[in-house]
């Protein structure tokens, strides 16, 4: 095992096996928090496990545009869940900066067209991005039923049958991130390059 370089304030290990492994510290209260950062190539199954109960049971309620949509999924008071033995968060931030879209993409382009006809608009998919997510919000079935990942796309399925995909590339720094904004800020997903880095907690204290 040898340290590759140092991000933030998290090491970059590799490991014997592959797997790389970033361990970030926090002090709190004289206490020293360890959280373990795991950074997945090929591990889909892991990687749809962790972004399975994330996401799932949280409903989408808010989001916002400026240079990218940000997307607020809450998970409801009585619906308390656990991964592995840590409580999974109440409330999380979905950034995106890469394409997406609603439903199968072919028919998604078709709408766009559709919606946006002889208008002159730079990026025509995002109104129509905006009318789906309004939408999805005023609905009583916005709850997350699953995830799909793989090595080029995310897909996130809802109750009422709606589903969105996003790229796992993008030009920018990264494509998409998922952030705890409730109870903590100790969970979070970076997509970058196609590859996953996953921040979670860990009871060890030293």
């Amino acid at each position: 095992m040898y340290i590759l370089k140092q991000v933030e304030s998290f090491l970059i290990i590799r490991m014997p096996e592959g797997v790389r492994v970033g361990m970030g510290l926090s002090v709190n209260k004289n206490k020293i928090n360890v959280r373990m950062r795991l950074i997945m190539n090929d591990l889909t199954s892991e990687k749809k496990e962790i972004l399975n109960a994330l996401l799932i049971g949280t409903s989408f309620r808010i989001f916002t545009f400026h240079t990218h949509f940000e997307l607020r999924f809450f998970r409801s008071i009585d619906n308390f869940a656990m991964y592995k033995e840590y409580e999974l968060p109440r409330a999380i931030l979905l950034s995106i900066r890469t394409d997406w879209w609603f439903g199968d993409k072919k028919e998604w382009n078709e709408k766009v067209y559709s919606y946006t006809k002889g208008l002159n608009l730079v990026e025509p998919d995002e109104p129509v991005l905006c009318f789906e997510l309004a939408a999805l919000v005023w609905s009583y079935d916005s709850e997350v039923v699953s995830v799909e990942i793989d090595s080029n796309t995310f897909t996130i399925n809802f109750k009422c049958g709606k589903s969105m995909t996003i790229l796992n590339h993008t030009d920018m720094d990264y494509a998409w991130d998922i952030i705890e904004t409730y109870p903590s800020n100790i969970w979070s997903v970076v997509c970058e390059d196609e590859k996953l880095y996953i921040c979670y907690p860990n009871n060890k204290l030293f």
